[in-house]
């Protein structure tokens, strides 16, 4: 597979996401090599602000204490911190949010299973730090917050089908990006599952050990080489799904044959 190197979102980027000239492996590896990019740019972009803003507050105060005195000078040279503020915003968007906005659009649009991937990625990470809160504020969301509409939860599972489809497109054995996207993935579609089972969005086979014990499975390499779960949405048993950890080791989600 090429490697593709990006600096900044040129005429022929643009043209080759709307051409669809790239796989969709390609397209995930050039988010994240654009993601870390711009990660350190920000950071770069912070020190600076930081820098230029005690430098222009040491100077200024420095320069005004002559003429107008310690005490008055600091109001007038805070006066001046908004516009930096400003200039600020409008170097950053001109450097690194405007790339961003035009990349995440063009990949929503054509490539949009890669988009949603990316977005799961970045959300994982938050979803499992308040994960706690969640869990102590369930009574409350339970009695303030009607039932989501059925409609919604229609949207809710065929994004999840769409993501198993995509699961199982990738080829692991390409190399350790696409792995590691095979993992990342498996980990979103295992977390929605959990929440769906916990609401009863969803029906588990009977007799089976339930979704933790495939995480087990996965962390702590459990007795067993291998254990599957059926699932299938409530309400919906002739559309079947098979989650698990093939011999492997390897977890798997996939439509039950």
């Amino acid at each position: 597979m090429a490697v593709i190197h990006i600096i900044s979102l040129d005429a022929d980027t643009e043209r080759a996401i709307k051409n669809k000239r790239y796989s969709e492996e390609q397209v995930f590896e050039l988010s994240d090599k654009l993601q870390a990019d711009n990660a350190k740019k920000k950071k770069i972009f912070w020190i600076v602000m930081i820098s230029f803003s005690v430098f222009f507050f040491a100077y200024g105060i420095f320069v005004l204490n002559r003429s107008v005195g310690f005490p008055e000078a600091i109001p007038i040279v805070l006066s001046f911190f908004p516009i930096i503020a400003i200039a600020g915003f409008v170097i950053w968007f001109a450097s690194i949010g405007n790339i961003m906005r035009q990349w995440n659009e063009l990949i929503r649009v054509y490539y949009p299973s890669v988009y949603t991937m990316c977005k799961n990625k970045t959300h994982t990470n938050a979803t499992r730090d308040t994960s706690s809160l969640s869990d102590t504020s369930d009574n409350t969301d339970e009695t303030s917050v009607p039932d989501s509409p059925e409609n919604d939860e229609n949207t809710e599972f065929i994004a999840l089908e769409k993501d198993i489809e995509q699961l199982n497109r990738i080829n692991v054995k390409a190399n350790y990006t696409s792995r590691d996207r095979y993992l990342s993935l498996y980990q979103s579609i295992y977390e929605r599952l959990l929440e769906m089972d916990k609401k009863g969005k969803i029906v588990l086979e009977p007799g089976t050990k339930g979704l933790g014990y495939l995480q087990e499975l996965l962390i702590n390499d459990g007795p067993e080489f291998s254990y599957t779960i059926r699932f299938w949405r409530k309400g919906h048993k002739g559309k079947r799904y098979r989650i698990g950890v093939c011999v492997r080791g390897l977890p798997i989600c996939k439509p039950d044959k």
